[in-house]
């Protein structure tokens, strides 16, 4: 029979391999559900510039949350092949439409 803190040492290294295991296929997980929460921040961004730019008409949020849905599905059916490159493009969507947004305040503003 082992003496006491041998044993108790054995048992700490057992858990500690498991939770090691689980935190590892926990984070193979976590661009299943930070992508998708990507665009979705960037869905809000996109209604907060439009808000901020006062222009009249429909309220961007039902199809930049559509768009938002539509990038998470594309992105879990690909499996992350072109994700940098994908999320390279709606950073720079966002930020066009940004410009877009502001220019047609100050052509606004000037008339």
């Amino acid at each position: 029979m082992l003496p006491p803190n041998q044993v108790g040492h054995f048992y700490f290294a057992e858990r500690r391999t498991f939770l090691l295991g689980c935190n590892t296929a926990l984070t193979g997980w976590l661009d299943y559900v930070l992508f998708p929460l990507l665009f979705l921040c960037l869905a809000v961004v996109v209604q907060a510039l439009w808000l901020r730019a006062g222009r009249p008409g429909p309220a961007p949020k039902l199809w930049a949350t559509a768009i938002a849905a539509a990038l998470s599905v594309l992105f879990i059916w690909i499996e992350f092949r072109f994700a940098l490159r994908i999320t390279l493009g709606v950073f720079v969507a966002v930020g066009i439409y940004a410009f877009f947004l502001s220019r047609m305040t100050s052509n606004r503003a000037t008339q």
